[in-house]
């Protein structure tokens, strides 16, 4: 099935490129914890973001755990490191990578990819309820030795994650507010997160959101935490920020 890049996502990694082209170039010749090895990209369009920094970088020769890659007009083959397989990541696409366990999951937010060689029992592929995200989850040989959480906030230095903060958790009574009706409908969930992803522009309004990841599956859940993210007003600065929250829900 071919997928096309949003006008929404299309207006952000415009936004992107503005901050890509002030930002001078960092070459990473190793990775701390690599859990994706790029093998073969057909020209030098290809970026990635850190999972540290919302700056975009050239392309490194290893990924890891939370990194983010834009592939725009080249087609990027990975290998997933100890699991044999490898896939070609599309035009025009953005993946999340992340490990859990003994997991790589990628996470398509956009884009999508071809098996290039692979035992079929080595790789699902998936899509998140409620969400036209797809996903690629392979199982490798080792277990990461990082213990998975869901990505910490990234921002602009003029909205600090303390201030971030500071707001969304005036706000937990409307989060969880949504959860209860979760409880309603199931009343023996055991709670997990949702991490959004969003943009705050310069008046302090949030542009744009959609789901980064989540450990719950329930689509009405999803679209209550949009609703509550959308309305809540930040400061206003001279620039956007971007952001990626995880949001906990639990029984208690």
């Amino acid at each position: 099935m071919k997928r096309y890049l949003t006008p929404a996502i299309l207006i952000l990694l415009g936004l992107l490129f503005l901050v890509l082209s002030q930002t001078e170039f960092l070459n990473f010749d190793g990775a701390t914890n690599p859990i994706a090895k790029i093998v073969n990209s057909t020209d030098r369009s290809a970026k990635f973001r850190p999972s540290t920094s919302i700056e975009l970088k050239n392309i490194k020769k290893d990924l890891e755990h939370r990194d983010i890659l834009l592939t725009y007009n080249s087609v990027v083959t990975l290998e997933i490191l100890n699991s044999e397989v490898t896939l070609d990541v599309l035009k025009n696409s953005i993946v999340i990578l992340k490990k859990i366990s003994s997991d790589v999951i990628l996470t398509f937010l956009e884009g999508n990819f071809r098996i290039v060689n692979s035992d079929p029992n080595k790789y699902t592929v998936n899509n998140i309820s409620g969400t036209d995200l797809l996903t690629l989850t392979v199982k490798t040989d080792r277990a990461s030795k990082i213990p998975y959480e869901p990505s910490n906030i990234q921002g602009s230095n003029e909205r600090e994650d303390p201030y971030i903060t500071s707001v969304m958790d005036k706000n937990l009574d409307l989060f969880e507010r949504c959860y209860h009706r979760l409880l309603k409908k199931n009343p023996m969930h055991e709670g997990g997160y949702i991490s959004m992803a969003f943009t705050i522009n310069a008046s302090g309004y949030v542009s744009y959101i959609r789901l980064a990841d989540s450990s719950i599956e329930d689509p009405e859940l999803l679209k209550c935490v949009e609703r509550v993210i959308k309305q809540i007003r930040f400061r206003k600065v001279k620039s956007e920020t971007l952001i990626t929250y995880p949001i906990y829900f639990n029984t208690d």
